[in-house]
């Protein structure tokens, strides 16, 4: 995503563009996750919470109604596969393909560690 923000702000071809930044595939969370956990060689899992358990916990932690409200539709939208959708759109703007989640994991694996490992599984 930095990438093509620094592009767009470099380049006034992208003024007033609408894009959908994605990857080249569709992936979960839960496959997202499953990824993270091989290249950190540790178990790691997600929760399901019910939408409204999520509404109450981020109400009762302070946040406004209104960005409650918007945070709970996208929850919800992601469930019923709304954004489940692949562009083109870093590819056209960079000029080359967007990288995998597995890609972008294993050039980022470092800020998942705690700063006491020293040793990585190879992946």
């Amino acid at each position: 995503m930095a990438e093509v923000a620094v592009e767009a702000l470099l380049d006034d071809e992208h003024d007033a563009a609408a894009v959908t930044l994605t990857g080249p595939d569709l992936i979960s969370v839960p496959d997202q996750v499953a990824h993270l956990s091989e290249l950190l060689g540790r178990p790691i899992s997600t929760v399901d919470i019910p939408l409204d358990v999520a509404r109450e916990h981020m109400l009762a932690n302070g946040l406004h109604p209104s960005v409650v409200d918007v945070a709970v539709r996208g929850f919800q939208l992601v469930r019923d596969g709304g954004n489940a959708v692949v562009t083109d759109d870093v590819e056209r703007i960079l000029g080359r393909p967007a990288r995998s989640f597995r890609t972008w994991a294993r050039d980022q694996r470092g800020a998942f560690l705690d700063p006491l490992e020293t040793t990585l599984p190879e992946g």
